[in-house]
Order: C-alpha cells, then sequence, then structure tokens
C-alpha cells in the first residue's frame, strides 16, 4: 500500500509528542494525519475511518485504555500503536488484550520501532487489499501482531 494512503490519527494530549510524531511520519512519507489532543475527539471523528492510531495512554478525562476499547468495539480493523511513558508491565499487557497491534516505550527508540511496527501494518494491509477473499470476509479478517485471524 502507498504511505499516501494510510489514514492516520495521532492521539496524545502533549503538543510537543504529537508534533514529533506527526513530523516524523511526515518525513518518512506519510500524508494523511491528523491530531487529537484528547481522546473523545478521537472518537467522535472514527467516521473518517482511520487505518492506523497512534495512541497515548496518559490523557483525560479518557484514558488510552479507554480509547483502546471504545475503537475497537466500533472499529476492530483499525491498527492502534500504544505509546506511553508508562514502563509497567500490566500497561503493556492490559493495551495487547484490549487489541493494541503492540506497546511502545516514549524514549526507547520509539521512532525506530514504530516504523518497524508500521511495515508489519503496511503489508497487512496490502495483503489484505490484495487478497483473493470476498468482500465480506476481507473485510472482517484482521491481523494482530503475527496472526490473521477472522474478526
Amino acid at each position: 500500500m502507498e504511505k499516501d494512503k494510510i489514514n492516520f490519527f495521532i492521539v496524545d494530549d502533549d503538543p510537543f509528542s504529537a508534533c514529533i510524531f506527526r513530523q516524523y511520519l511526515i518525513f518518512e512519507g506519510y500524508r494523511r494525519i491528523q491530531v487529537f489532543d484528547n481522546g473523545k475527539d478521537c472518537l467522535d471523528n472514527l467516521g473518517e475511518d482511520p487505518d492506523v492510531i497512534i495512541l497515548d495512554h496518559y490523557m483525560s478525562p479518557l484514558n488510552g485504555l479507554d480509547v483502546l476499547q471504545k475503537v475497537k468495539e466500533r472499529n476492530p480493523g483499525i491498527y492502534v500503536i500504544y505509546i506511553s511513558a508508562g514502563v509497567e508491565a500490566s500497561l503493556k499487557t492490559e493495551s495487547l488484550k484490549h487489541g493494541a497491534f503492540c506497546y511502545i516505550i516514549k524514549g526507547e527508540n520509539e521512532f525506530g520501532t514504530m516504523i518497524h511496527e508500521l511495515k508489519k501494518i503496511e503489508t497487512a494491509i496490502k495483503l489484505l487489499k490484495t487478497n483473493a477473499f470476498s468482500t465480506h470476509c476481507a473485510t472482517n479478517l484482521t491481523y494482530n501482531r503475527n496472526v490473521f485471524s477472522l474478526s
């Protein structure tokens, strides 16, 4: 899939982090990027069909897990890159349990890790759009980490 066709949402209440992520995605060739400083605005705009959401954890009034659960209830096919300064194993476990594609810790090579994970997502999107499955099946097929499954 072409990078300029992937629709991104960045959800982070820290304007510096959101700006850095946006600039990094632009540097990597992505162009369709919207930034939200809270989870409510992200949820209100899900009708714009993001392919990937880069989601921070520490926000209010909805934290990242709250947003992740609501995103996955509405559209389980959206790839969520969960990114946080939190290093607690329980936070990583909970985010993956609720459908995050991956968990990235801010400050630990987050840009390299993000690009690595985005390549996996691009491959999954491309395979899903070019495979021989019927349109109905393809919309229900999701890729989570290294496993394809029907939802």
